[in-house]
């Protein structure tokens, strides 16, 4: 039974890593859920504080997912209308376009947030738009980080019960 779980907790793990960078799977909490059912073989490899720090982590690094993205837009110089235009485009980017809608979705959503709200020019417009972008990029980066090290504890916890 042990074989199955640790080939389950390993397959989350691999899917929790991909879910760092594939729009709409939530990368942390399945390599979380990786963890835990790593945690339910015989050998219980993970103390209940690595366990309690690793859902506060995942907790954390799941909502920066979202409010990065805006800090971005308003660090670029955004208004408040190009910020609204980045949470809009973060909900609605995965529905209009189902695969880069995420991605994409922040910045022309602060793009057209600043250009029709702000009557901004389209350079300034462009500058939110980047910012809002690169709020998103250093979220999956923080994200795929928290998945490495979640990896690196389910490797660690095979090696040291083989």
């Amino acid at each position: 039974m042990d074989i199955v779980l640790i080939i389950i907790a390993g397959v989350l793990m691999l899917v929790g890593i991909a879910g760092c960078i594939v729009p709409g799977l939530p990368g942390p909490p399945i390599g979380f859920f990786g963890l835990i059912v790593m945690g339910l073989t015989s050998a219980h490899p993970y103390s209940i504080v690595l366990l309690i720090f690793y859902a506060a982590l995942t907790i954390v690094v799941s909502a920066a997912d979202y409010i990065l993205p805006i800090l971005g837009a308003k660090r670029y110089g955004s208004s408040k209308y190009g910020v609204w235009g980045s949470i809009i485009g973060l909900i609605l980017g995965p529905i209009i376009i189902p695969v880069i809608g995420i991605l994409i979705g922040p910045f022309i959503g602060a793009v057209l947030g600043e250009i029709i709200g702000d009557k901004k020019k389209f350079d300034d417009a462009m500058r939110a738009g980047l910012g809002s972008f690169l709020g998103l990029l250093g979220s999956m980066v923080i994200k795929l980080i928290l998945s490495l090290f979640m990896l690196y504890h389910y490797i660690i916890g095979i090696l040291e019960n083989i």
